[in-house]
């Protein structure tokens, strides 16, 4: 019975713990790339970025 609980506490944390990498990490690589392209100061305006910038943020992303 204790091996039992032991591995649901175990596959428990492991979901969590998958859980936590899968919803934190886009965000936190979007956040990445948009700073690496901006700089800095890239909060709280508006910018037209060039079609190369484009394809460095969205790699799927067509620009024509």
């Amino acid at each position: 019975m204790g091996r039992i609980y032991w591995f649901a506490l175990f596959m428990a944390a492991a979901i969590a713990t998958h859980a936590a990498y899968v919803l934190s990490y886009p965000s936190k690589n979007f956040e990445t790339r948009v700073s690496n392209v901006l700089g800095s100061e890239a909060e709280n305006h508006f910018e037209i970025l060039p079609s190369e910038n484009i394809a460095q943020i969205f790699p799927a992303y067509s620009p024509h």
